[in-house]
């Protein structure tokens, strides 16, 4: 059964409809606060925003990851995707991927992240 959330916009809650497992869940999750992150007007202005902006994107994965956030000239959201995924203890990065991803957003600026699982 596809399961998936719904956004009740007026009341900005989420609907479940169907059954999932709880890696199901999870992954459903991550696109939520992927999409709520990339909604948000505020532009980002210094290292720490960047970083509260990444940490729970980032926090609990169980690999290494290296995700890229792409901003508009205004250093506004329009983008966060992960781009490389590795193991526990390595993961490979490609400029050319990067630039590409890069253009086709149409980014203005670029906002690295990698991760260090526990």
């Amino acid at each position: 059964m596809v399961t998936r959330f719904v956004l009740n916009e007026s009341t900005n809650r989420y609907r479940l409809h169907g059954e999932a497992t709880a890696d199901e869940i999870l992954s459903q999750v991550r696109r939520m606060v992927v999409d709520h992150l990339t909604r948000r007007s505020k532009p980002i202005t210094s290292p720490t925003d960047a970083a509260s902006y990444l940490a729970d994107y980032l926090d609990g994965s169980e690999y290494e990851v290296f995700a890229a956030l792409f901003l508009d000239n205004r250093h506004c959201v329009i983008a966060l995707r992960t781009l490389f995924r590795g193991s526990i203890d390595a993961c490979s990065v490609y400029p050319r991927k990067i630039v590409k991803e890069a253009l086709k957003c149409n980014a203005a600026a670029v906002i690295f992240a990698h991760n260090h699982p526990l």
